[in-house]
């Protein structure tokens, strides 16, 4: 706000732009993981306030003379935040725009597997859902496959089995449980483990 008071020439608010926007993308990778952990109101507050700055920050390099390079690897930060704070449009929204402007060497990185899954969870639990979720969470887990990303891969799986019991293919969708649970084992990690257990758990139910 301050900058933007003073007679900073065009490129100097350019190069303050940037700064901005990857500062952001730096403190949501470095506070991702709490969001989850988050639970009251006063916990929220200091972290929607920064938020607002990242929506700016996608605002500006989407647009016109931004920086579409930085926007992408913003919005993939974003994504998994957006999902935990609920705020799916938004998630939607940044995922499509930034999966719009790949380039090749952004292809099959860990922003496509972000943005991806960001874009198919999102529009999943909103009208209008189908076969761009699919292929969504089948890209992202492809490529949570090929980089060896256990944590990631059995979420897909499991984000693939509440898309098939969302169309009442629960037999699909309990193929989909199952190879979640062989990851979370073949990682051996306690907090995956009980996830799996309780997808495998919501399927063999709805079968009977």
């Amino acid at each position: 706000a301050y900058i933007l008071e003073t007679d900073t020439d065009v490129a100097g608010r350019a190069d303050l732009a940037v700064r901005h926007a990857t500062y952001f993308r730096h403190w949501l990778k470095q506070t991702g993981d709490e969001w989850e952990t988050l639970s009251t109101g006063p916990q929220r507050a200091p972290f929607f306030a920064n938020l607002n700055n990242v929506r700016a920050a996608l605002e500006w390099c989407f647009g016109k003379n931004g920086n579409v390079s930085i926007g992408v690897e913003l919005a993939a930060a974003a994504a998994p935040v957006f999902l935990a704070m609920s705020l799916l449009p938004e998630c939607q929204r940044w995922s499509e725009q930034a999966l719009l402007v790949l380039d090749d060497l952004q292809r099959g990185s860990r922003e496509e597997m972000q943005l991806q899954a960001g874009f198919g969870i999102s529009l999943m639990f909103m009208p209008g859902s189908g076969d761009p979720v699919h292929i969504a969470l089948n890209r992202s887990l492809d490529i949570a496959e090929e980089r060896n990303d256990a944590f990631h891969t059995a979420g897909m799986l499991g984000m693939l089995q509440w898309y098939h019991l969302r169309a009442g293919d629960y037999r699909r969708a309990l193929q989909f449980a199952e190879r979640s649970a062989a990851v979370a084992i073949s990682v051996n990690d306690h907090n995956l483990t009980a996830l799996t257990h309780s997808l495998l758990g919501i399927s063999r139910h709805l079968l009977g």
